[in-house]
């Protein structure tokens, strides 16, 4: 239980909303193509696959920001998805482990789903192209 009162305990969801804020003001391209990606999931997806999804994407941008100098979907190619693998491979979680193997599967589906999806919207524009 938390220590503050009610009306001063952050909204659910708060966290995921910064952090698209700070993710649209470094690559809005990026930011804006996956959000409406989300919306339509929305649309089909329980709350909770739309969440993992959200949380699978804003970890993908916010790799492509930081670690790969990337701000639009379109300017991803294979050997950077090649390389975002092997770094969600090393990412810790509780304990001071590395994820889980199917927490990493389960976000490489969602990441494949997401360019397979975008490519059928708009075409080879934001498919990775290979080097």
């Amino acid at each position: 239980m938390s220590a503050l009162p009610a009306r001063q305990r952050p909204l659910p969801g708060w966290h995921a909303g910064a952090e698209w804020a700070q993710i649209e003001a470094a690559a809005p391209q990026a930011a804006a193509v996956m959000r409406r990606y989300l919306r339509q999931l929305g649309t089909f997806l329980a709350p909770r696959s739309v969440d993992a999804a959200d949380s699978a994407l804003r970890q993908l941008a916010r790799w492509m920001v930081t670690e790969a100098g990337l701000a639009a979907v379109g300017d991803i190619r294979r050997d950077d998805i090649e390389d975002y693998k092997v770094w969600l491979a090393a990412q810790p979680r509780g304990g001071g482990q590395t994820i889980t193997s199917e927490t990493h599967r389960q976000r490489m589906r969602t990441v494949r789903q997401f360019f397979e999806r975008i490519i059928e919207w708009t075409g080879p524009a934001h498919r990775p192209a290979t080097p």
